[in-house]
């Protein structure tokens, strides 16, 4: 008894700091909006030698923040504002080991580097320069700022490059095992999807409203993306799926792979549909279907090879990353000022 009592005080204690530096947050911002010419910020983190600090975690959910602020009378709760700030922390935590582990292997990025993956951004989106950064503008944001991020990114890229994709190995007899159970039912139609997905995570503790909330943060980014945003980056933003930081990219599935709604509206679109927000008995998810494949059984079994290593490719870049940033935590210095 004393010692669930004990569990109990400590989660409320955490609970009870998140929320009050939620409520900081907010404060900070008027702040900081009232006395420009003034440095005032707060150290939340330390991380090694790097501190992350109020305003960090300000321009991390800002955007969350902002796009509820849209929807007219819908206002975060603390308690949900409270977990947006932990799910900050944590992004923050693992960017600052991240860009630590690039200073001591020295990965460096190249401007030329910047301006290709610049040029892939107009080219995959067919507009021009002087409209990104009339788009920038339109955000509170500015090139020099989208430069940055951009370096951020693809040093990041590097890391994880170096330090886990690199060490992926598929095996034939990985391949041969998969393929075993994959062909093992010989009823299954050779009609394959591959998909992108954004997804947020409903537990049994959420409750209605916060579900209500979501799904409309969740309806606002897909108004976002038909619009023109991009499925990946905003995967990469919000997806709360392992799948976000390969931009949402879940691969190929058949039918019987899938949710039962998810897999009736992936099957029933064509490639390059955006879904409506679909709610399951895990969480709340829209979809965009990346490629469609409905080739008799010789075309499907040659393509299967191809399909299965990137399927194992994935789970295993997933799961040697988590392996990767337990070691690095487990090995840092990390305070939290909570």
């Amino acid at each position: 008894m004393e010692i669930t009592q004990h569990l109990y005080m400590r989660t409320m204690t955490r609970t009870f700091k998140l929320l009050l530096l939620s409520a900081l947050l907010i404060g900070l911002a008027f702040v900081q909006a009232a006395t420009a010419d003034e440095l005032i910020d707060k150290i939340i983190a330390v991380v090694n030698n790097d501190v992350i600090t109020l305003s960090d975690i300000n321009k991390v959910i800002a955007p969350m923040l902002a796009s509820y602020s849209q929807q007219k009378g819908q206002v975060l709760t603390d308690e949900e504002r409270a977990e947006l700030v932990k799910k900050a922390i944590d992004q923050l935590v693992e960017k600052k080991l991240i860009e630590q582990k690039a200073k001591e292997l020295d990965i460096k990025v190249t401007d030329k580097e910047i301006a290709k993956s610049i040029d892939d951004v107009l080219k995959r989106n067919n507009i021009t320069l002087e409209q990104l950064k009339d788009i920038l503008k339109k955000d509170g944001s500015n090139f020099a700022e989208y430069q940055k991020m951009l370096k951020s990114e693809i040093t990041l890229s590097k890391v994880i490059a170096r330090e886990v994709r690199s060490k992926v190995t598929i095996t034939e007899k990985d391949i041969q095992e998969y393929y075993g159970k994959s062909a093992s039912n010989t009823n299954r139609p050779a009609e394959r999807v591959r998909i992108q997905q954004i997804f947020f995570t409903i537990s049994p503790e959420t409750t209605p409203k916060q579900a209500e909330n979501l799904t409309r943060q969740l309806e606002e980014i897909r108004s976002k993306i038909v619009a023109g945003e991009d499925f990946s980056q905003m995967a990469v933003k919000y997806s709360q799926h392992s799948s976000a930081k390969e931009g949402g990219d879940m691969g190929y599935f058949s039918r019987g792979e899938l949710l039962p709604l998810i897999e009736n509206a992936a099957f029933n679109m064509q490639a390059g549909d955006v879904s409506a927000v679909i709610r399951t008995p895990v969480g709340i998810h829209i979809i965009k279907v990346l490629e469609k494949q409905n080739t008799g059984e010789e075309k499907a079994v040659s393509k299967n090879r191809e399909e299965i290593e990137d399927s194992l490719y994935r789970q295993q870049v997933d799961m040697l990353y988590q392996k990767w940033m337990e070691d690095i935590k487990n090995k840092a210095y990390i305070k939290m000022y909570l």
